[in-house]
């Protein structure tokens, strides 16, 4: 369904914002257009019924009416509590030891592997009766270390 492209300048016509030379060519039409006519009318009837109401000079509803308008923020709902039935929470918690401790349990394993494996490297294995010296790179971590020398020989082997 197509509108009239007249039926925006019917409100203009009924508040008095059109020019003169509008007022004849708007008014010219609406003795021609069934539509816009009807839309006038009810335009028409919309302002009467708008004059005729009387507003209610009810101090009280006009004293709530600005309390609830100018009323400070209201409270956001992330500001409110949250309430959770007792079971739930326990279960929620529950949960969050159990993955505590998985991933305790779980970080614990992984240190003893890669510390084992560290181990494995700076150890000689050498199976043919060779001494081997043992690298101590395999224990740096770029921090500061202190690296004692122990006389190596028949002196040595007497002390131990």
């Amino acid at each position: 369904m197509q509108q009239c492209e007249m039926l925006e300048y019917i409100s203009a016509l009924i508040d008095g914002e059109l020019p003169a030379e509008e007022v004849q060519r708007v008014r010219q039409h609406l003795a021609e257009c069934l539509e816009c006519r009807s839309a006038h009318e009810d335009f028409l009837g919309t302002r009467q019924i708008l004059r005729a109401h009387h507003p209610v000079r009810d101090a009280q509803l006009q004293q709530r009416a600005r309390q609830k308008l100018f009323a400070k923020e209201r409270e956001r709902p992330w500001s409110q509590p949250i309430s959770i039935p007792l079971p739930v929470a326990a279960v929620l918690a529950l949960l969050f030891l159990i993955m505590a401790a998985a991933l305790v349990r779980d970080q614990h394993s992984n240190f003893r592997a890669a510390h084992s494996a560290i181990i494995e490297k700076a150890l000689p294995t050498s199976g043919d009766g060779e001494e081997e010296k043992m690298s101590l790179a395999a224990f740096d971590h770029g921090g500061r270390a202190v690296v004692y020398k122990s006389p190596q020989g028949e002196g040595a082997e007497q002390k131990r």
